[in-house]
């Protein structure tokens, strides 16, 4: 999808989506849960306790790149106090929206002001006791070469990484793996073509089907954005296959590499970064 996209209709109504994919809302509680079972030793009191009890966690960095209206992001907040969560989306009704929905404060400019729509990058949220996010509007490829190696214990995405291009998704995907810590996670739920042509091209033909209910709320605009959209993300440079994503993940390092669930055109994949020997 264009950067320009979820600035106009598409992002002032973006909740209608989940009316057309009911089950997305599944797809996030099943990452963030699956994280849950992931960090269990590092929230646990009693597993830490069991394993060294002089060696306390006090914070878990998490990274959620395309984070969106923070959905998922409140999800990863509810989890544990420790978390300390980077989120970043390229749009800023998008940041906007996650910022006013997780109540954060925004980090203003040299002269108090917040103007949502220029380039530069807009932050809310902070590291305190009352807040363990922040919100990045910027572009993930811009701010995955700012971090250092092996930062982050865990990296969660949601439907943002077949918006890239495939080249651009292959360098996301590099780094993402140079910011993980030895042994962190990398969970995807994202949508990802089944590899069999025919059965993808009937699940989207299913899916632009239920764009019509725009159409009957009255928003025809909104069926012709995601209309557009459906056609961007299906182009040859872009569609991101089942098949595909799971060898760039292999051929990046990433190891126990598996397809957690699927439902439809959408899946969630899990990932790990190998320890060091």
């Amino acid at each position: 999808m264009s950067d320009s996209t979820f600035d106009g209709p598409a992002g002032v109504d973006y909740d209608l989506i989940e009316q057309v994919n009911p089950h997305y809302d599944k797809l996030r509680s099943a990452s963030v849960a699956l994280l849950q079972c992931e960090l269990q030793p590092l929230i646990d009191p009693k597993i830490q306790g069991i394993l060294d009890l002089n060696h306390k966690c006090h914070a878990i960095d998490v990274l959620e790149p395309g984070c969106g209206t923070g959905l998922t992001t409140k999800k990863l907040l509810d989890l544990d106090h420790r978390i300390r969560l980077h989120a970043i989306d390229h749009s800023p009704s998008m940041i906007k929206k996650a910022a006013e929905y997780l109540n954060l404060r925004p980090i203003y400019d040299w002269n108090g002001t917040v103007d949502y729509t220029d380039s530069i990058v807009r932050m809310f949220g902070d590291f305190t006791t009352s807040s363990a996010a922040l919100l990045l509007n910027s572009d993930i490829q811009d701010e995955l070469a700012l971090f250092g190696d092996n930062y982050f214990h865990a990296v969660v995405s949601t439907f943002m990484l077949h918006d890239l291009t495939e080249r651009q998704r292959n360098w996301v995907i590099f780094n993402l793996h140079r910011v993980l810590r030895p042994g962190g996670i990398f969970i995807n739920a994202d949508k990802m073509a089944v590899n069999d042509p025919v059965l993808h091209q009937q699940q989207l033909e299913s899916r632009i089907q239920k764009l019509d209910l725009f159409e009957r709320l009255g928003k025809p605009e909104l069926k012709r954005e995601w209309l557009n959209h459906y056609r961007e993300e299906n182009q040859r440079d872009t569609l991101m296959t089942e098949k595909a994503y799971l060898g760039t993940l292999e051929r990046t390092g990433f190891q126990n590499i598996e397809t957690f669930y699927r439902q439809d055109m959408e899946a969630i994949v899990i990932a790990r970064k190998g320890e060091v020997r």
